[in-house]
């Protein structure tokens, strides 16, 4: 799914429904895979022009979903896997 989402919702409630149904099931796979540090299966749900920039907060600047990941795994290191703290979507 790499659609933007404006392609994916149009007007039509079911097309809608769909498009959120496909975002929360993209979102569970982002936390389980970044959980059991399947790296390999969490790299896939990124773009490879991917930018990370927290920059603003006192981060660093990412470019590319490669490095994206690799900078990831290296923060998380060895650590014992522990649970993602992903929230139920919001609806407005």
């Amino acid at each position: 799914m790499t659609e933007p989402a404006r392609e994916l919702v149009g007007c039509d409630d079911a097309a809608t429904l769909l498009a959120v149904e496909a975002i929360k099931r993209l979102k569970a796979r982002y936390c389980r895979y970044l959980d059991t540090k399947d790296w390999a299966a969490w790299r896939a749900l990124f773009t490879d022009d991917f930018v990370s920039d927290t920059s603003e907060a006192g981060g660093k600047l990412i470019i590319g979903a490669d490095d994206f990941v690799a900078f990831t795994r290296r923060g998380i290191g060895r650590h014992r896997p522990r649970p993602t703290r992903c929230t139920r979507p919001r609806s407005n």
